[in-house]
C-alpha cells in the first residue's frame, strides 16, 4: 500500500458552514474504500457546524480543527459512536438549557466543544448529570438524615426510591 502525505484542514468561514479541504497529490485516485473512509471525516465537520450554529452565545466556538489534533480525533470517535445529527442537536439544546453548563456556576466555567467530545459526556448531559436535578454521588452535598432515608434505615426499612429529579418517590406498599 502506497503512502503519501495528506493535508487536510477544517474550514469554518464566517457563514458558520464547516467543510474539510483535503489536498491529495494530483496523481492519486481515490479507491471506493478510501472514499468511504472519508465519510468518517465528515463527522467532525458536522459536529463543529452544529456546535457553532446551535450552542449558547456564551459558549466558545470551534474555529479550527486539524486532523492530527486530539479535538478532531475525539470528534471522529464520538461521531462513530453516535452518527445522528438529531442526537447531537438534542445534546446542544440540553447544554443551552442547563445553567451550570453555560457558565452560571461559582467558577464561571462553561462547557466547550472539547468537553462535550470527551467519552460519555454527551450521554451524561442528556441524562441531566450537570443540570442540578440528577443524583450526583460525591459531588452532591446531602444531609445525613436524607442519606439515611435514601439508603434505608438500619432497623431494616427498605431504601427510598429517587425520581429523576432526586426527589423521593412515595412508597408503593409492595
Amino acid at each position: 500500500m502506497a503512502s503519501f502525505p495528506l493535508n487536510a484542514t477544517l474550514n469554518i468561514p464566517e457563514t458558520g458552514r464547516a467543510y474539510i479541504i483535503i489536498e491529495l497529490p494530483p496523481d492519486i485516485a481515490l479507491s471506493a474504500s478510501a472514499s468511504m473512509s472519508l465519510k468518517t471525516v465528515d463527522g467532525p465537520a458536522i459536529l463543529a457546524e452544529l456546535w457553532n450554529k446551535q450552542a449558547h452565545p456564551r459558549l466558545p466556538r470551534v474555529k479550527h480543527m486539524r486532523p492530527s489534533s486530539r479535538r478532531f480525533k475525539a470528534a471522529v470517535r464520538r461521531w462513530k459512536e453516535q452518527p445522528d445529527r438529531t442526537f447531537w442537536f438534542n445534546v446542544i439544546e440540553k447544554i443551552n438549557s442547563t445553567p451550570f453548563l453555560v457558565g452560571q456556576n461559582d467558577r464561571g466555567w462553561n462547557a466547550s466543544f472539547d468537553f462535550v467530545m470527551k467519552p460519555d459526556k454527551a450521554q451524561e448531559i442528556l441524562e441531566g448529570v450537570y443540570s442540578g436535578t440528577g443524583f450526583k454521588s460525591s459531588q452532591q452535598s446531602i444531609s445525613d438524615e436524607r442519606w439515611a432515608m435514601i439508603k434505608g434505615d438500619q432497623d431494616g426499612r427498605p431504601p427510598k426510591v429517587l425520581d429523576d429529579r432526586g426527589g423521593i418517590l412515595p412508597e408503593s406498599g409492595v
